[in-house]
């Protein structure tokens, strides 16, 4: 099977694609709608094309892709973020066409006055829309998306990598290890988890928080909050190795995320299936792996005390949600298993072409 996948080239959560589907033994293309450094001998990376001629150059560019799509010549097209991808397989008259929608592109293209009339287009000419989450599954039904037009699964993760040690999580610690993972950018609301510490710590609570991560907004805040960082208990890591990260979810115990939307979080998918207690902002993306006060805990948008209180009634019953640990492996293997999600992907792809 020949599967070209397009997105943008900067966009991180496309390689798993490719690596899956080149090891199955297909035949792989990557058209990357961006610069990328995206390149293997695995499969196939077609470099975007960099005009100066104006608005003439979104007509050339066009036609330029067209031209490689039809050289390579796929059996099936699997298009990433309905507002790049999907909009350049429905300029390029691609079938049978995948469309997924990760979040940004449905939470803010349904409310634009631009976007929404062009969302319903390209999921009118798709073949199949893939959502990565139940909350993006009712925002493309509402845009006329038919039910059994939909697929909603997400990439998942590697659960081999991710592994999970239950007896390094059970029982009360000295000091309560506390991380996240995701960038410094406005969405992702690090300032509100700050100011939540800060209230922890006035409640002498033994903690560290470790941020892991890069992004515009990291040596601000680490300049605003240097008080926690010169007392040890916060600590801004930058960004790490891939590679590196299992080790480093391994040895903490509650993941903490405020963010303010979300399509299916993989930092989230990736602390539950380490072990980690999922303190997380209550929104419909994490509603969908997190029941408050069942196997984790949803704090409210904007209210730091709200999660500092959470953060504390953990602490003081951290024994008691030692068996929810395991659930939340449990349910990642069910939800979150790439080799699973990926192999659903590949069944739609031939029943895409068979028909």
């Amino acid at each position: 099977m020949k599967i070209l996948f397009v997105s943008p080239g900067n966009f991180t959560h496309i390689e798993p694609y490719l690596e899956f589907f080149s090891k199955k033994g297909h035949i792989v293309g990557f058209l990357a709608l961006s610069e990328t450094e995206l390149h293997s001998d695995s499969w196939r990376t077609f470099e975007p094309v960099l005009l100066k001629f104006g608005k003439f150059q979104y007509l050339l560019t066009t036609l330029y892709r067209k031209k490689l799509v039809k050289a390579f010549n796929p059996d099936i097209v699997h298009a990433h973020y309905a507002t790049s991808g999907g909009l350049c397989g429905c300029l390029l008259g691609l079938h049978p066409l995948v469309v997924t929608a990760h979040g940004t592109d449905l939470t803010e293209g349904k409310d634009s006055i631009l976007w929404r009339p062009l969302l319903k287009r390209i999921f009118r000419f798709s073949d199949s829309i893939n959502v990565v989450s139940s909350g993006l599954a009712k925002m493309a039904q509402e845009l006329g998306v038919p039910e059994n037009k939909l697929l909603e699964v997400n990439v998942g993760i590697d659960m081999k990598t991710f592994r999970f040690e239950k007896s390094s999580k059970d029982g009360k610690k000295r000091s309560l290890k506390m991380v996240t993972t995701r960038r410094f950018e406005p969405v992702y609301n690090h300032q509100f988890i700050l100011e939540a510490l800060r209230l922890v710590d006035q409640r002498n609570l033994d903690f560290q928080m470790t941020f892991i991560g890069g992004g515009p907004l990291k040596n601000g805040l680490e300049k605003a909050y240097a008080d926690l960082v010169e007392k040890g208990k916060v600590v801004f890591m930058g960004q790490v190795i891939n590679s590196e990260l299992p080790g480093i979810l391994i040895e903490h115990d509650v993941y903490l995320s405020a963010s303010l939307w979300d399509g299916s979080s993989l930092s989230l998918i990736e602390a539950l299936a380490s072990g980690l207690f999922p303190i997380v902002s209550n929104i419909p993306a994490n509603q969908a792996w997190v029941t408050d006060n069942i196997n984790g805990f949803l704090h409210e948008l904007r209210e730091p005390l709200d999660l500092a209180n959470k953060i504390l009634t953990y602490k003081e019953n951290i024994s008691a949600f030692s068996q929810v640990l395991s659930m939340n492996r449990e349910l990642v293997e069910n939800k979150g298993n790439r080799i699973t999600n990926m192999r659903k992907l590949e069944k739609l792809y031939h029943t895409l072409i068979g028909a």
